[in-house]
């Protein structure tokens, strides 16, 4: 029986040349992706369709997404597009802001029905709640879910550092509703 080794040496070189060449693709895809341009215009095309579901405005410095687990924020704002003016109170458009946003994820729970977020840090951050005549400005811009809607993200462990609560009462907002003072609260601990 004859074996031609030939043939097989010549295999060898093939199957290693085109290993060779998807390990070389898949790390340029992985650079490709780390590159703060790209990484920037990727998150700003998601922002616009967030913008368009939500009442408010989401904006960001720098968006960096650090291989297989942490996506970092800097200078986050949501911001209010229609803030309560009156004589007496100066329009407080701000309704969370924050110098830096950590969040620590893993693939498998990202790909999971409800993606989870398993440890985030935010440094620098603040929350101004305005009571107004209709509520609270967090509870209009982030309406509380229907029970039967899918909840979008949940996260496990928030962690702050030099983080401010601000509260305003502003024109007739007299007597604070507790339930959307309780849904405000929960926001906060929940989603950020």
């Amino acid at each position: 029986m004859y074996i031609n080794y030939g043939i097989i040496k010549k295999a060898r070189h093939i199957s290693a040349t085109i290993l060779c060449g998807l390990l070389v693709l898949i790390a340029a895809v992985i650079y490709v992706f780390q590159l703060p341009r790209v990484q920037n215009a990727m998150l700003k095309k998601l922002l616009v369709s967030v913008n368009e579901i939500i009442p408010g405005n989401i904006s960001f410095g720098e968006f960096r997404l650090q291989p297989f687990n942490t996506i970092i924020l800097t200078d986050l704002l949501i911001s209010d597009p229609d803030p309560v003016i009156t004589e007496d109170f100066a329009p407080q458009d701000t309704v969370i802001a924050a110098r830096t946003v950590i969040l620590h994820f893993s693939i498998r729970s990202l790909l999971s029905e409800v993606p989870i977020l398993h440890r985030g840090i935010v440094e620098d951050g603040q929350v101004n709640l305005v009571f107004e005549e209709e509520g609270i400005n967090i509870t209009r811009i982030f309406p509380k879910p229907q029970p039967e809607e899918k909840q979008l993200l949940s996260f496990s462990n928030i962690e702050t550092d030099n983080f401010r609560v601000r509260m305003f009462k502003v024109g007739k907002a007299e007597n604070i509703d507790i339930t959307a003072l309780l849904h405000a609260c929960n926001f906060i601990i929940n989603f950020l």
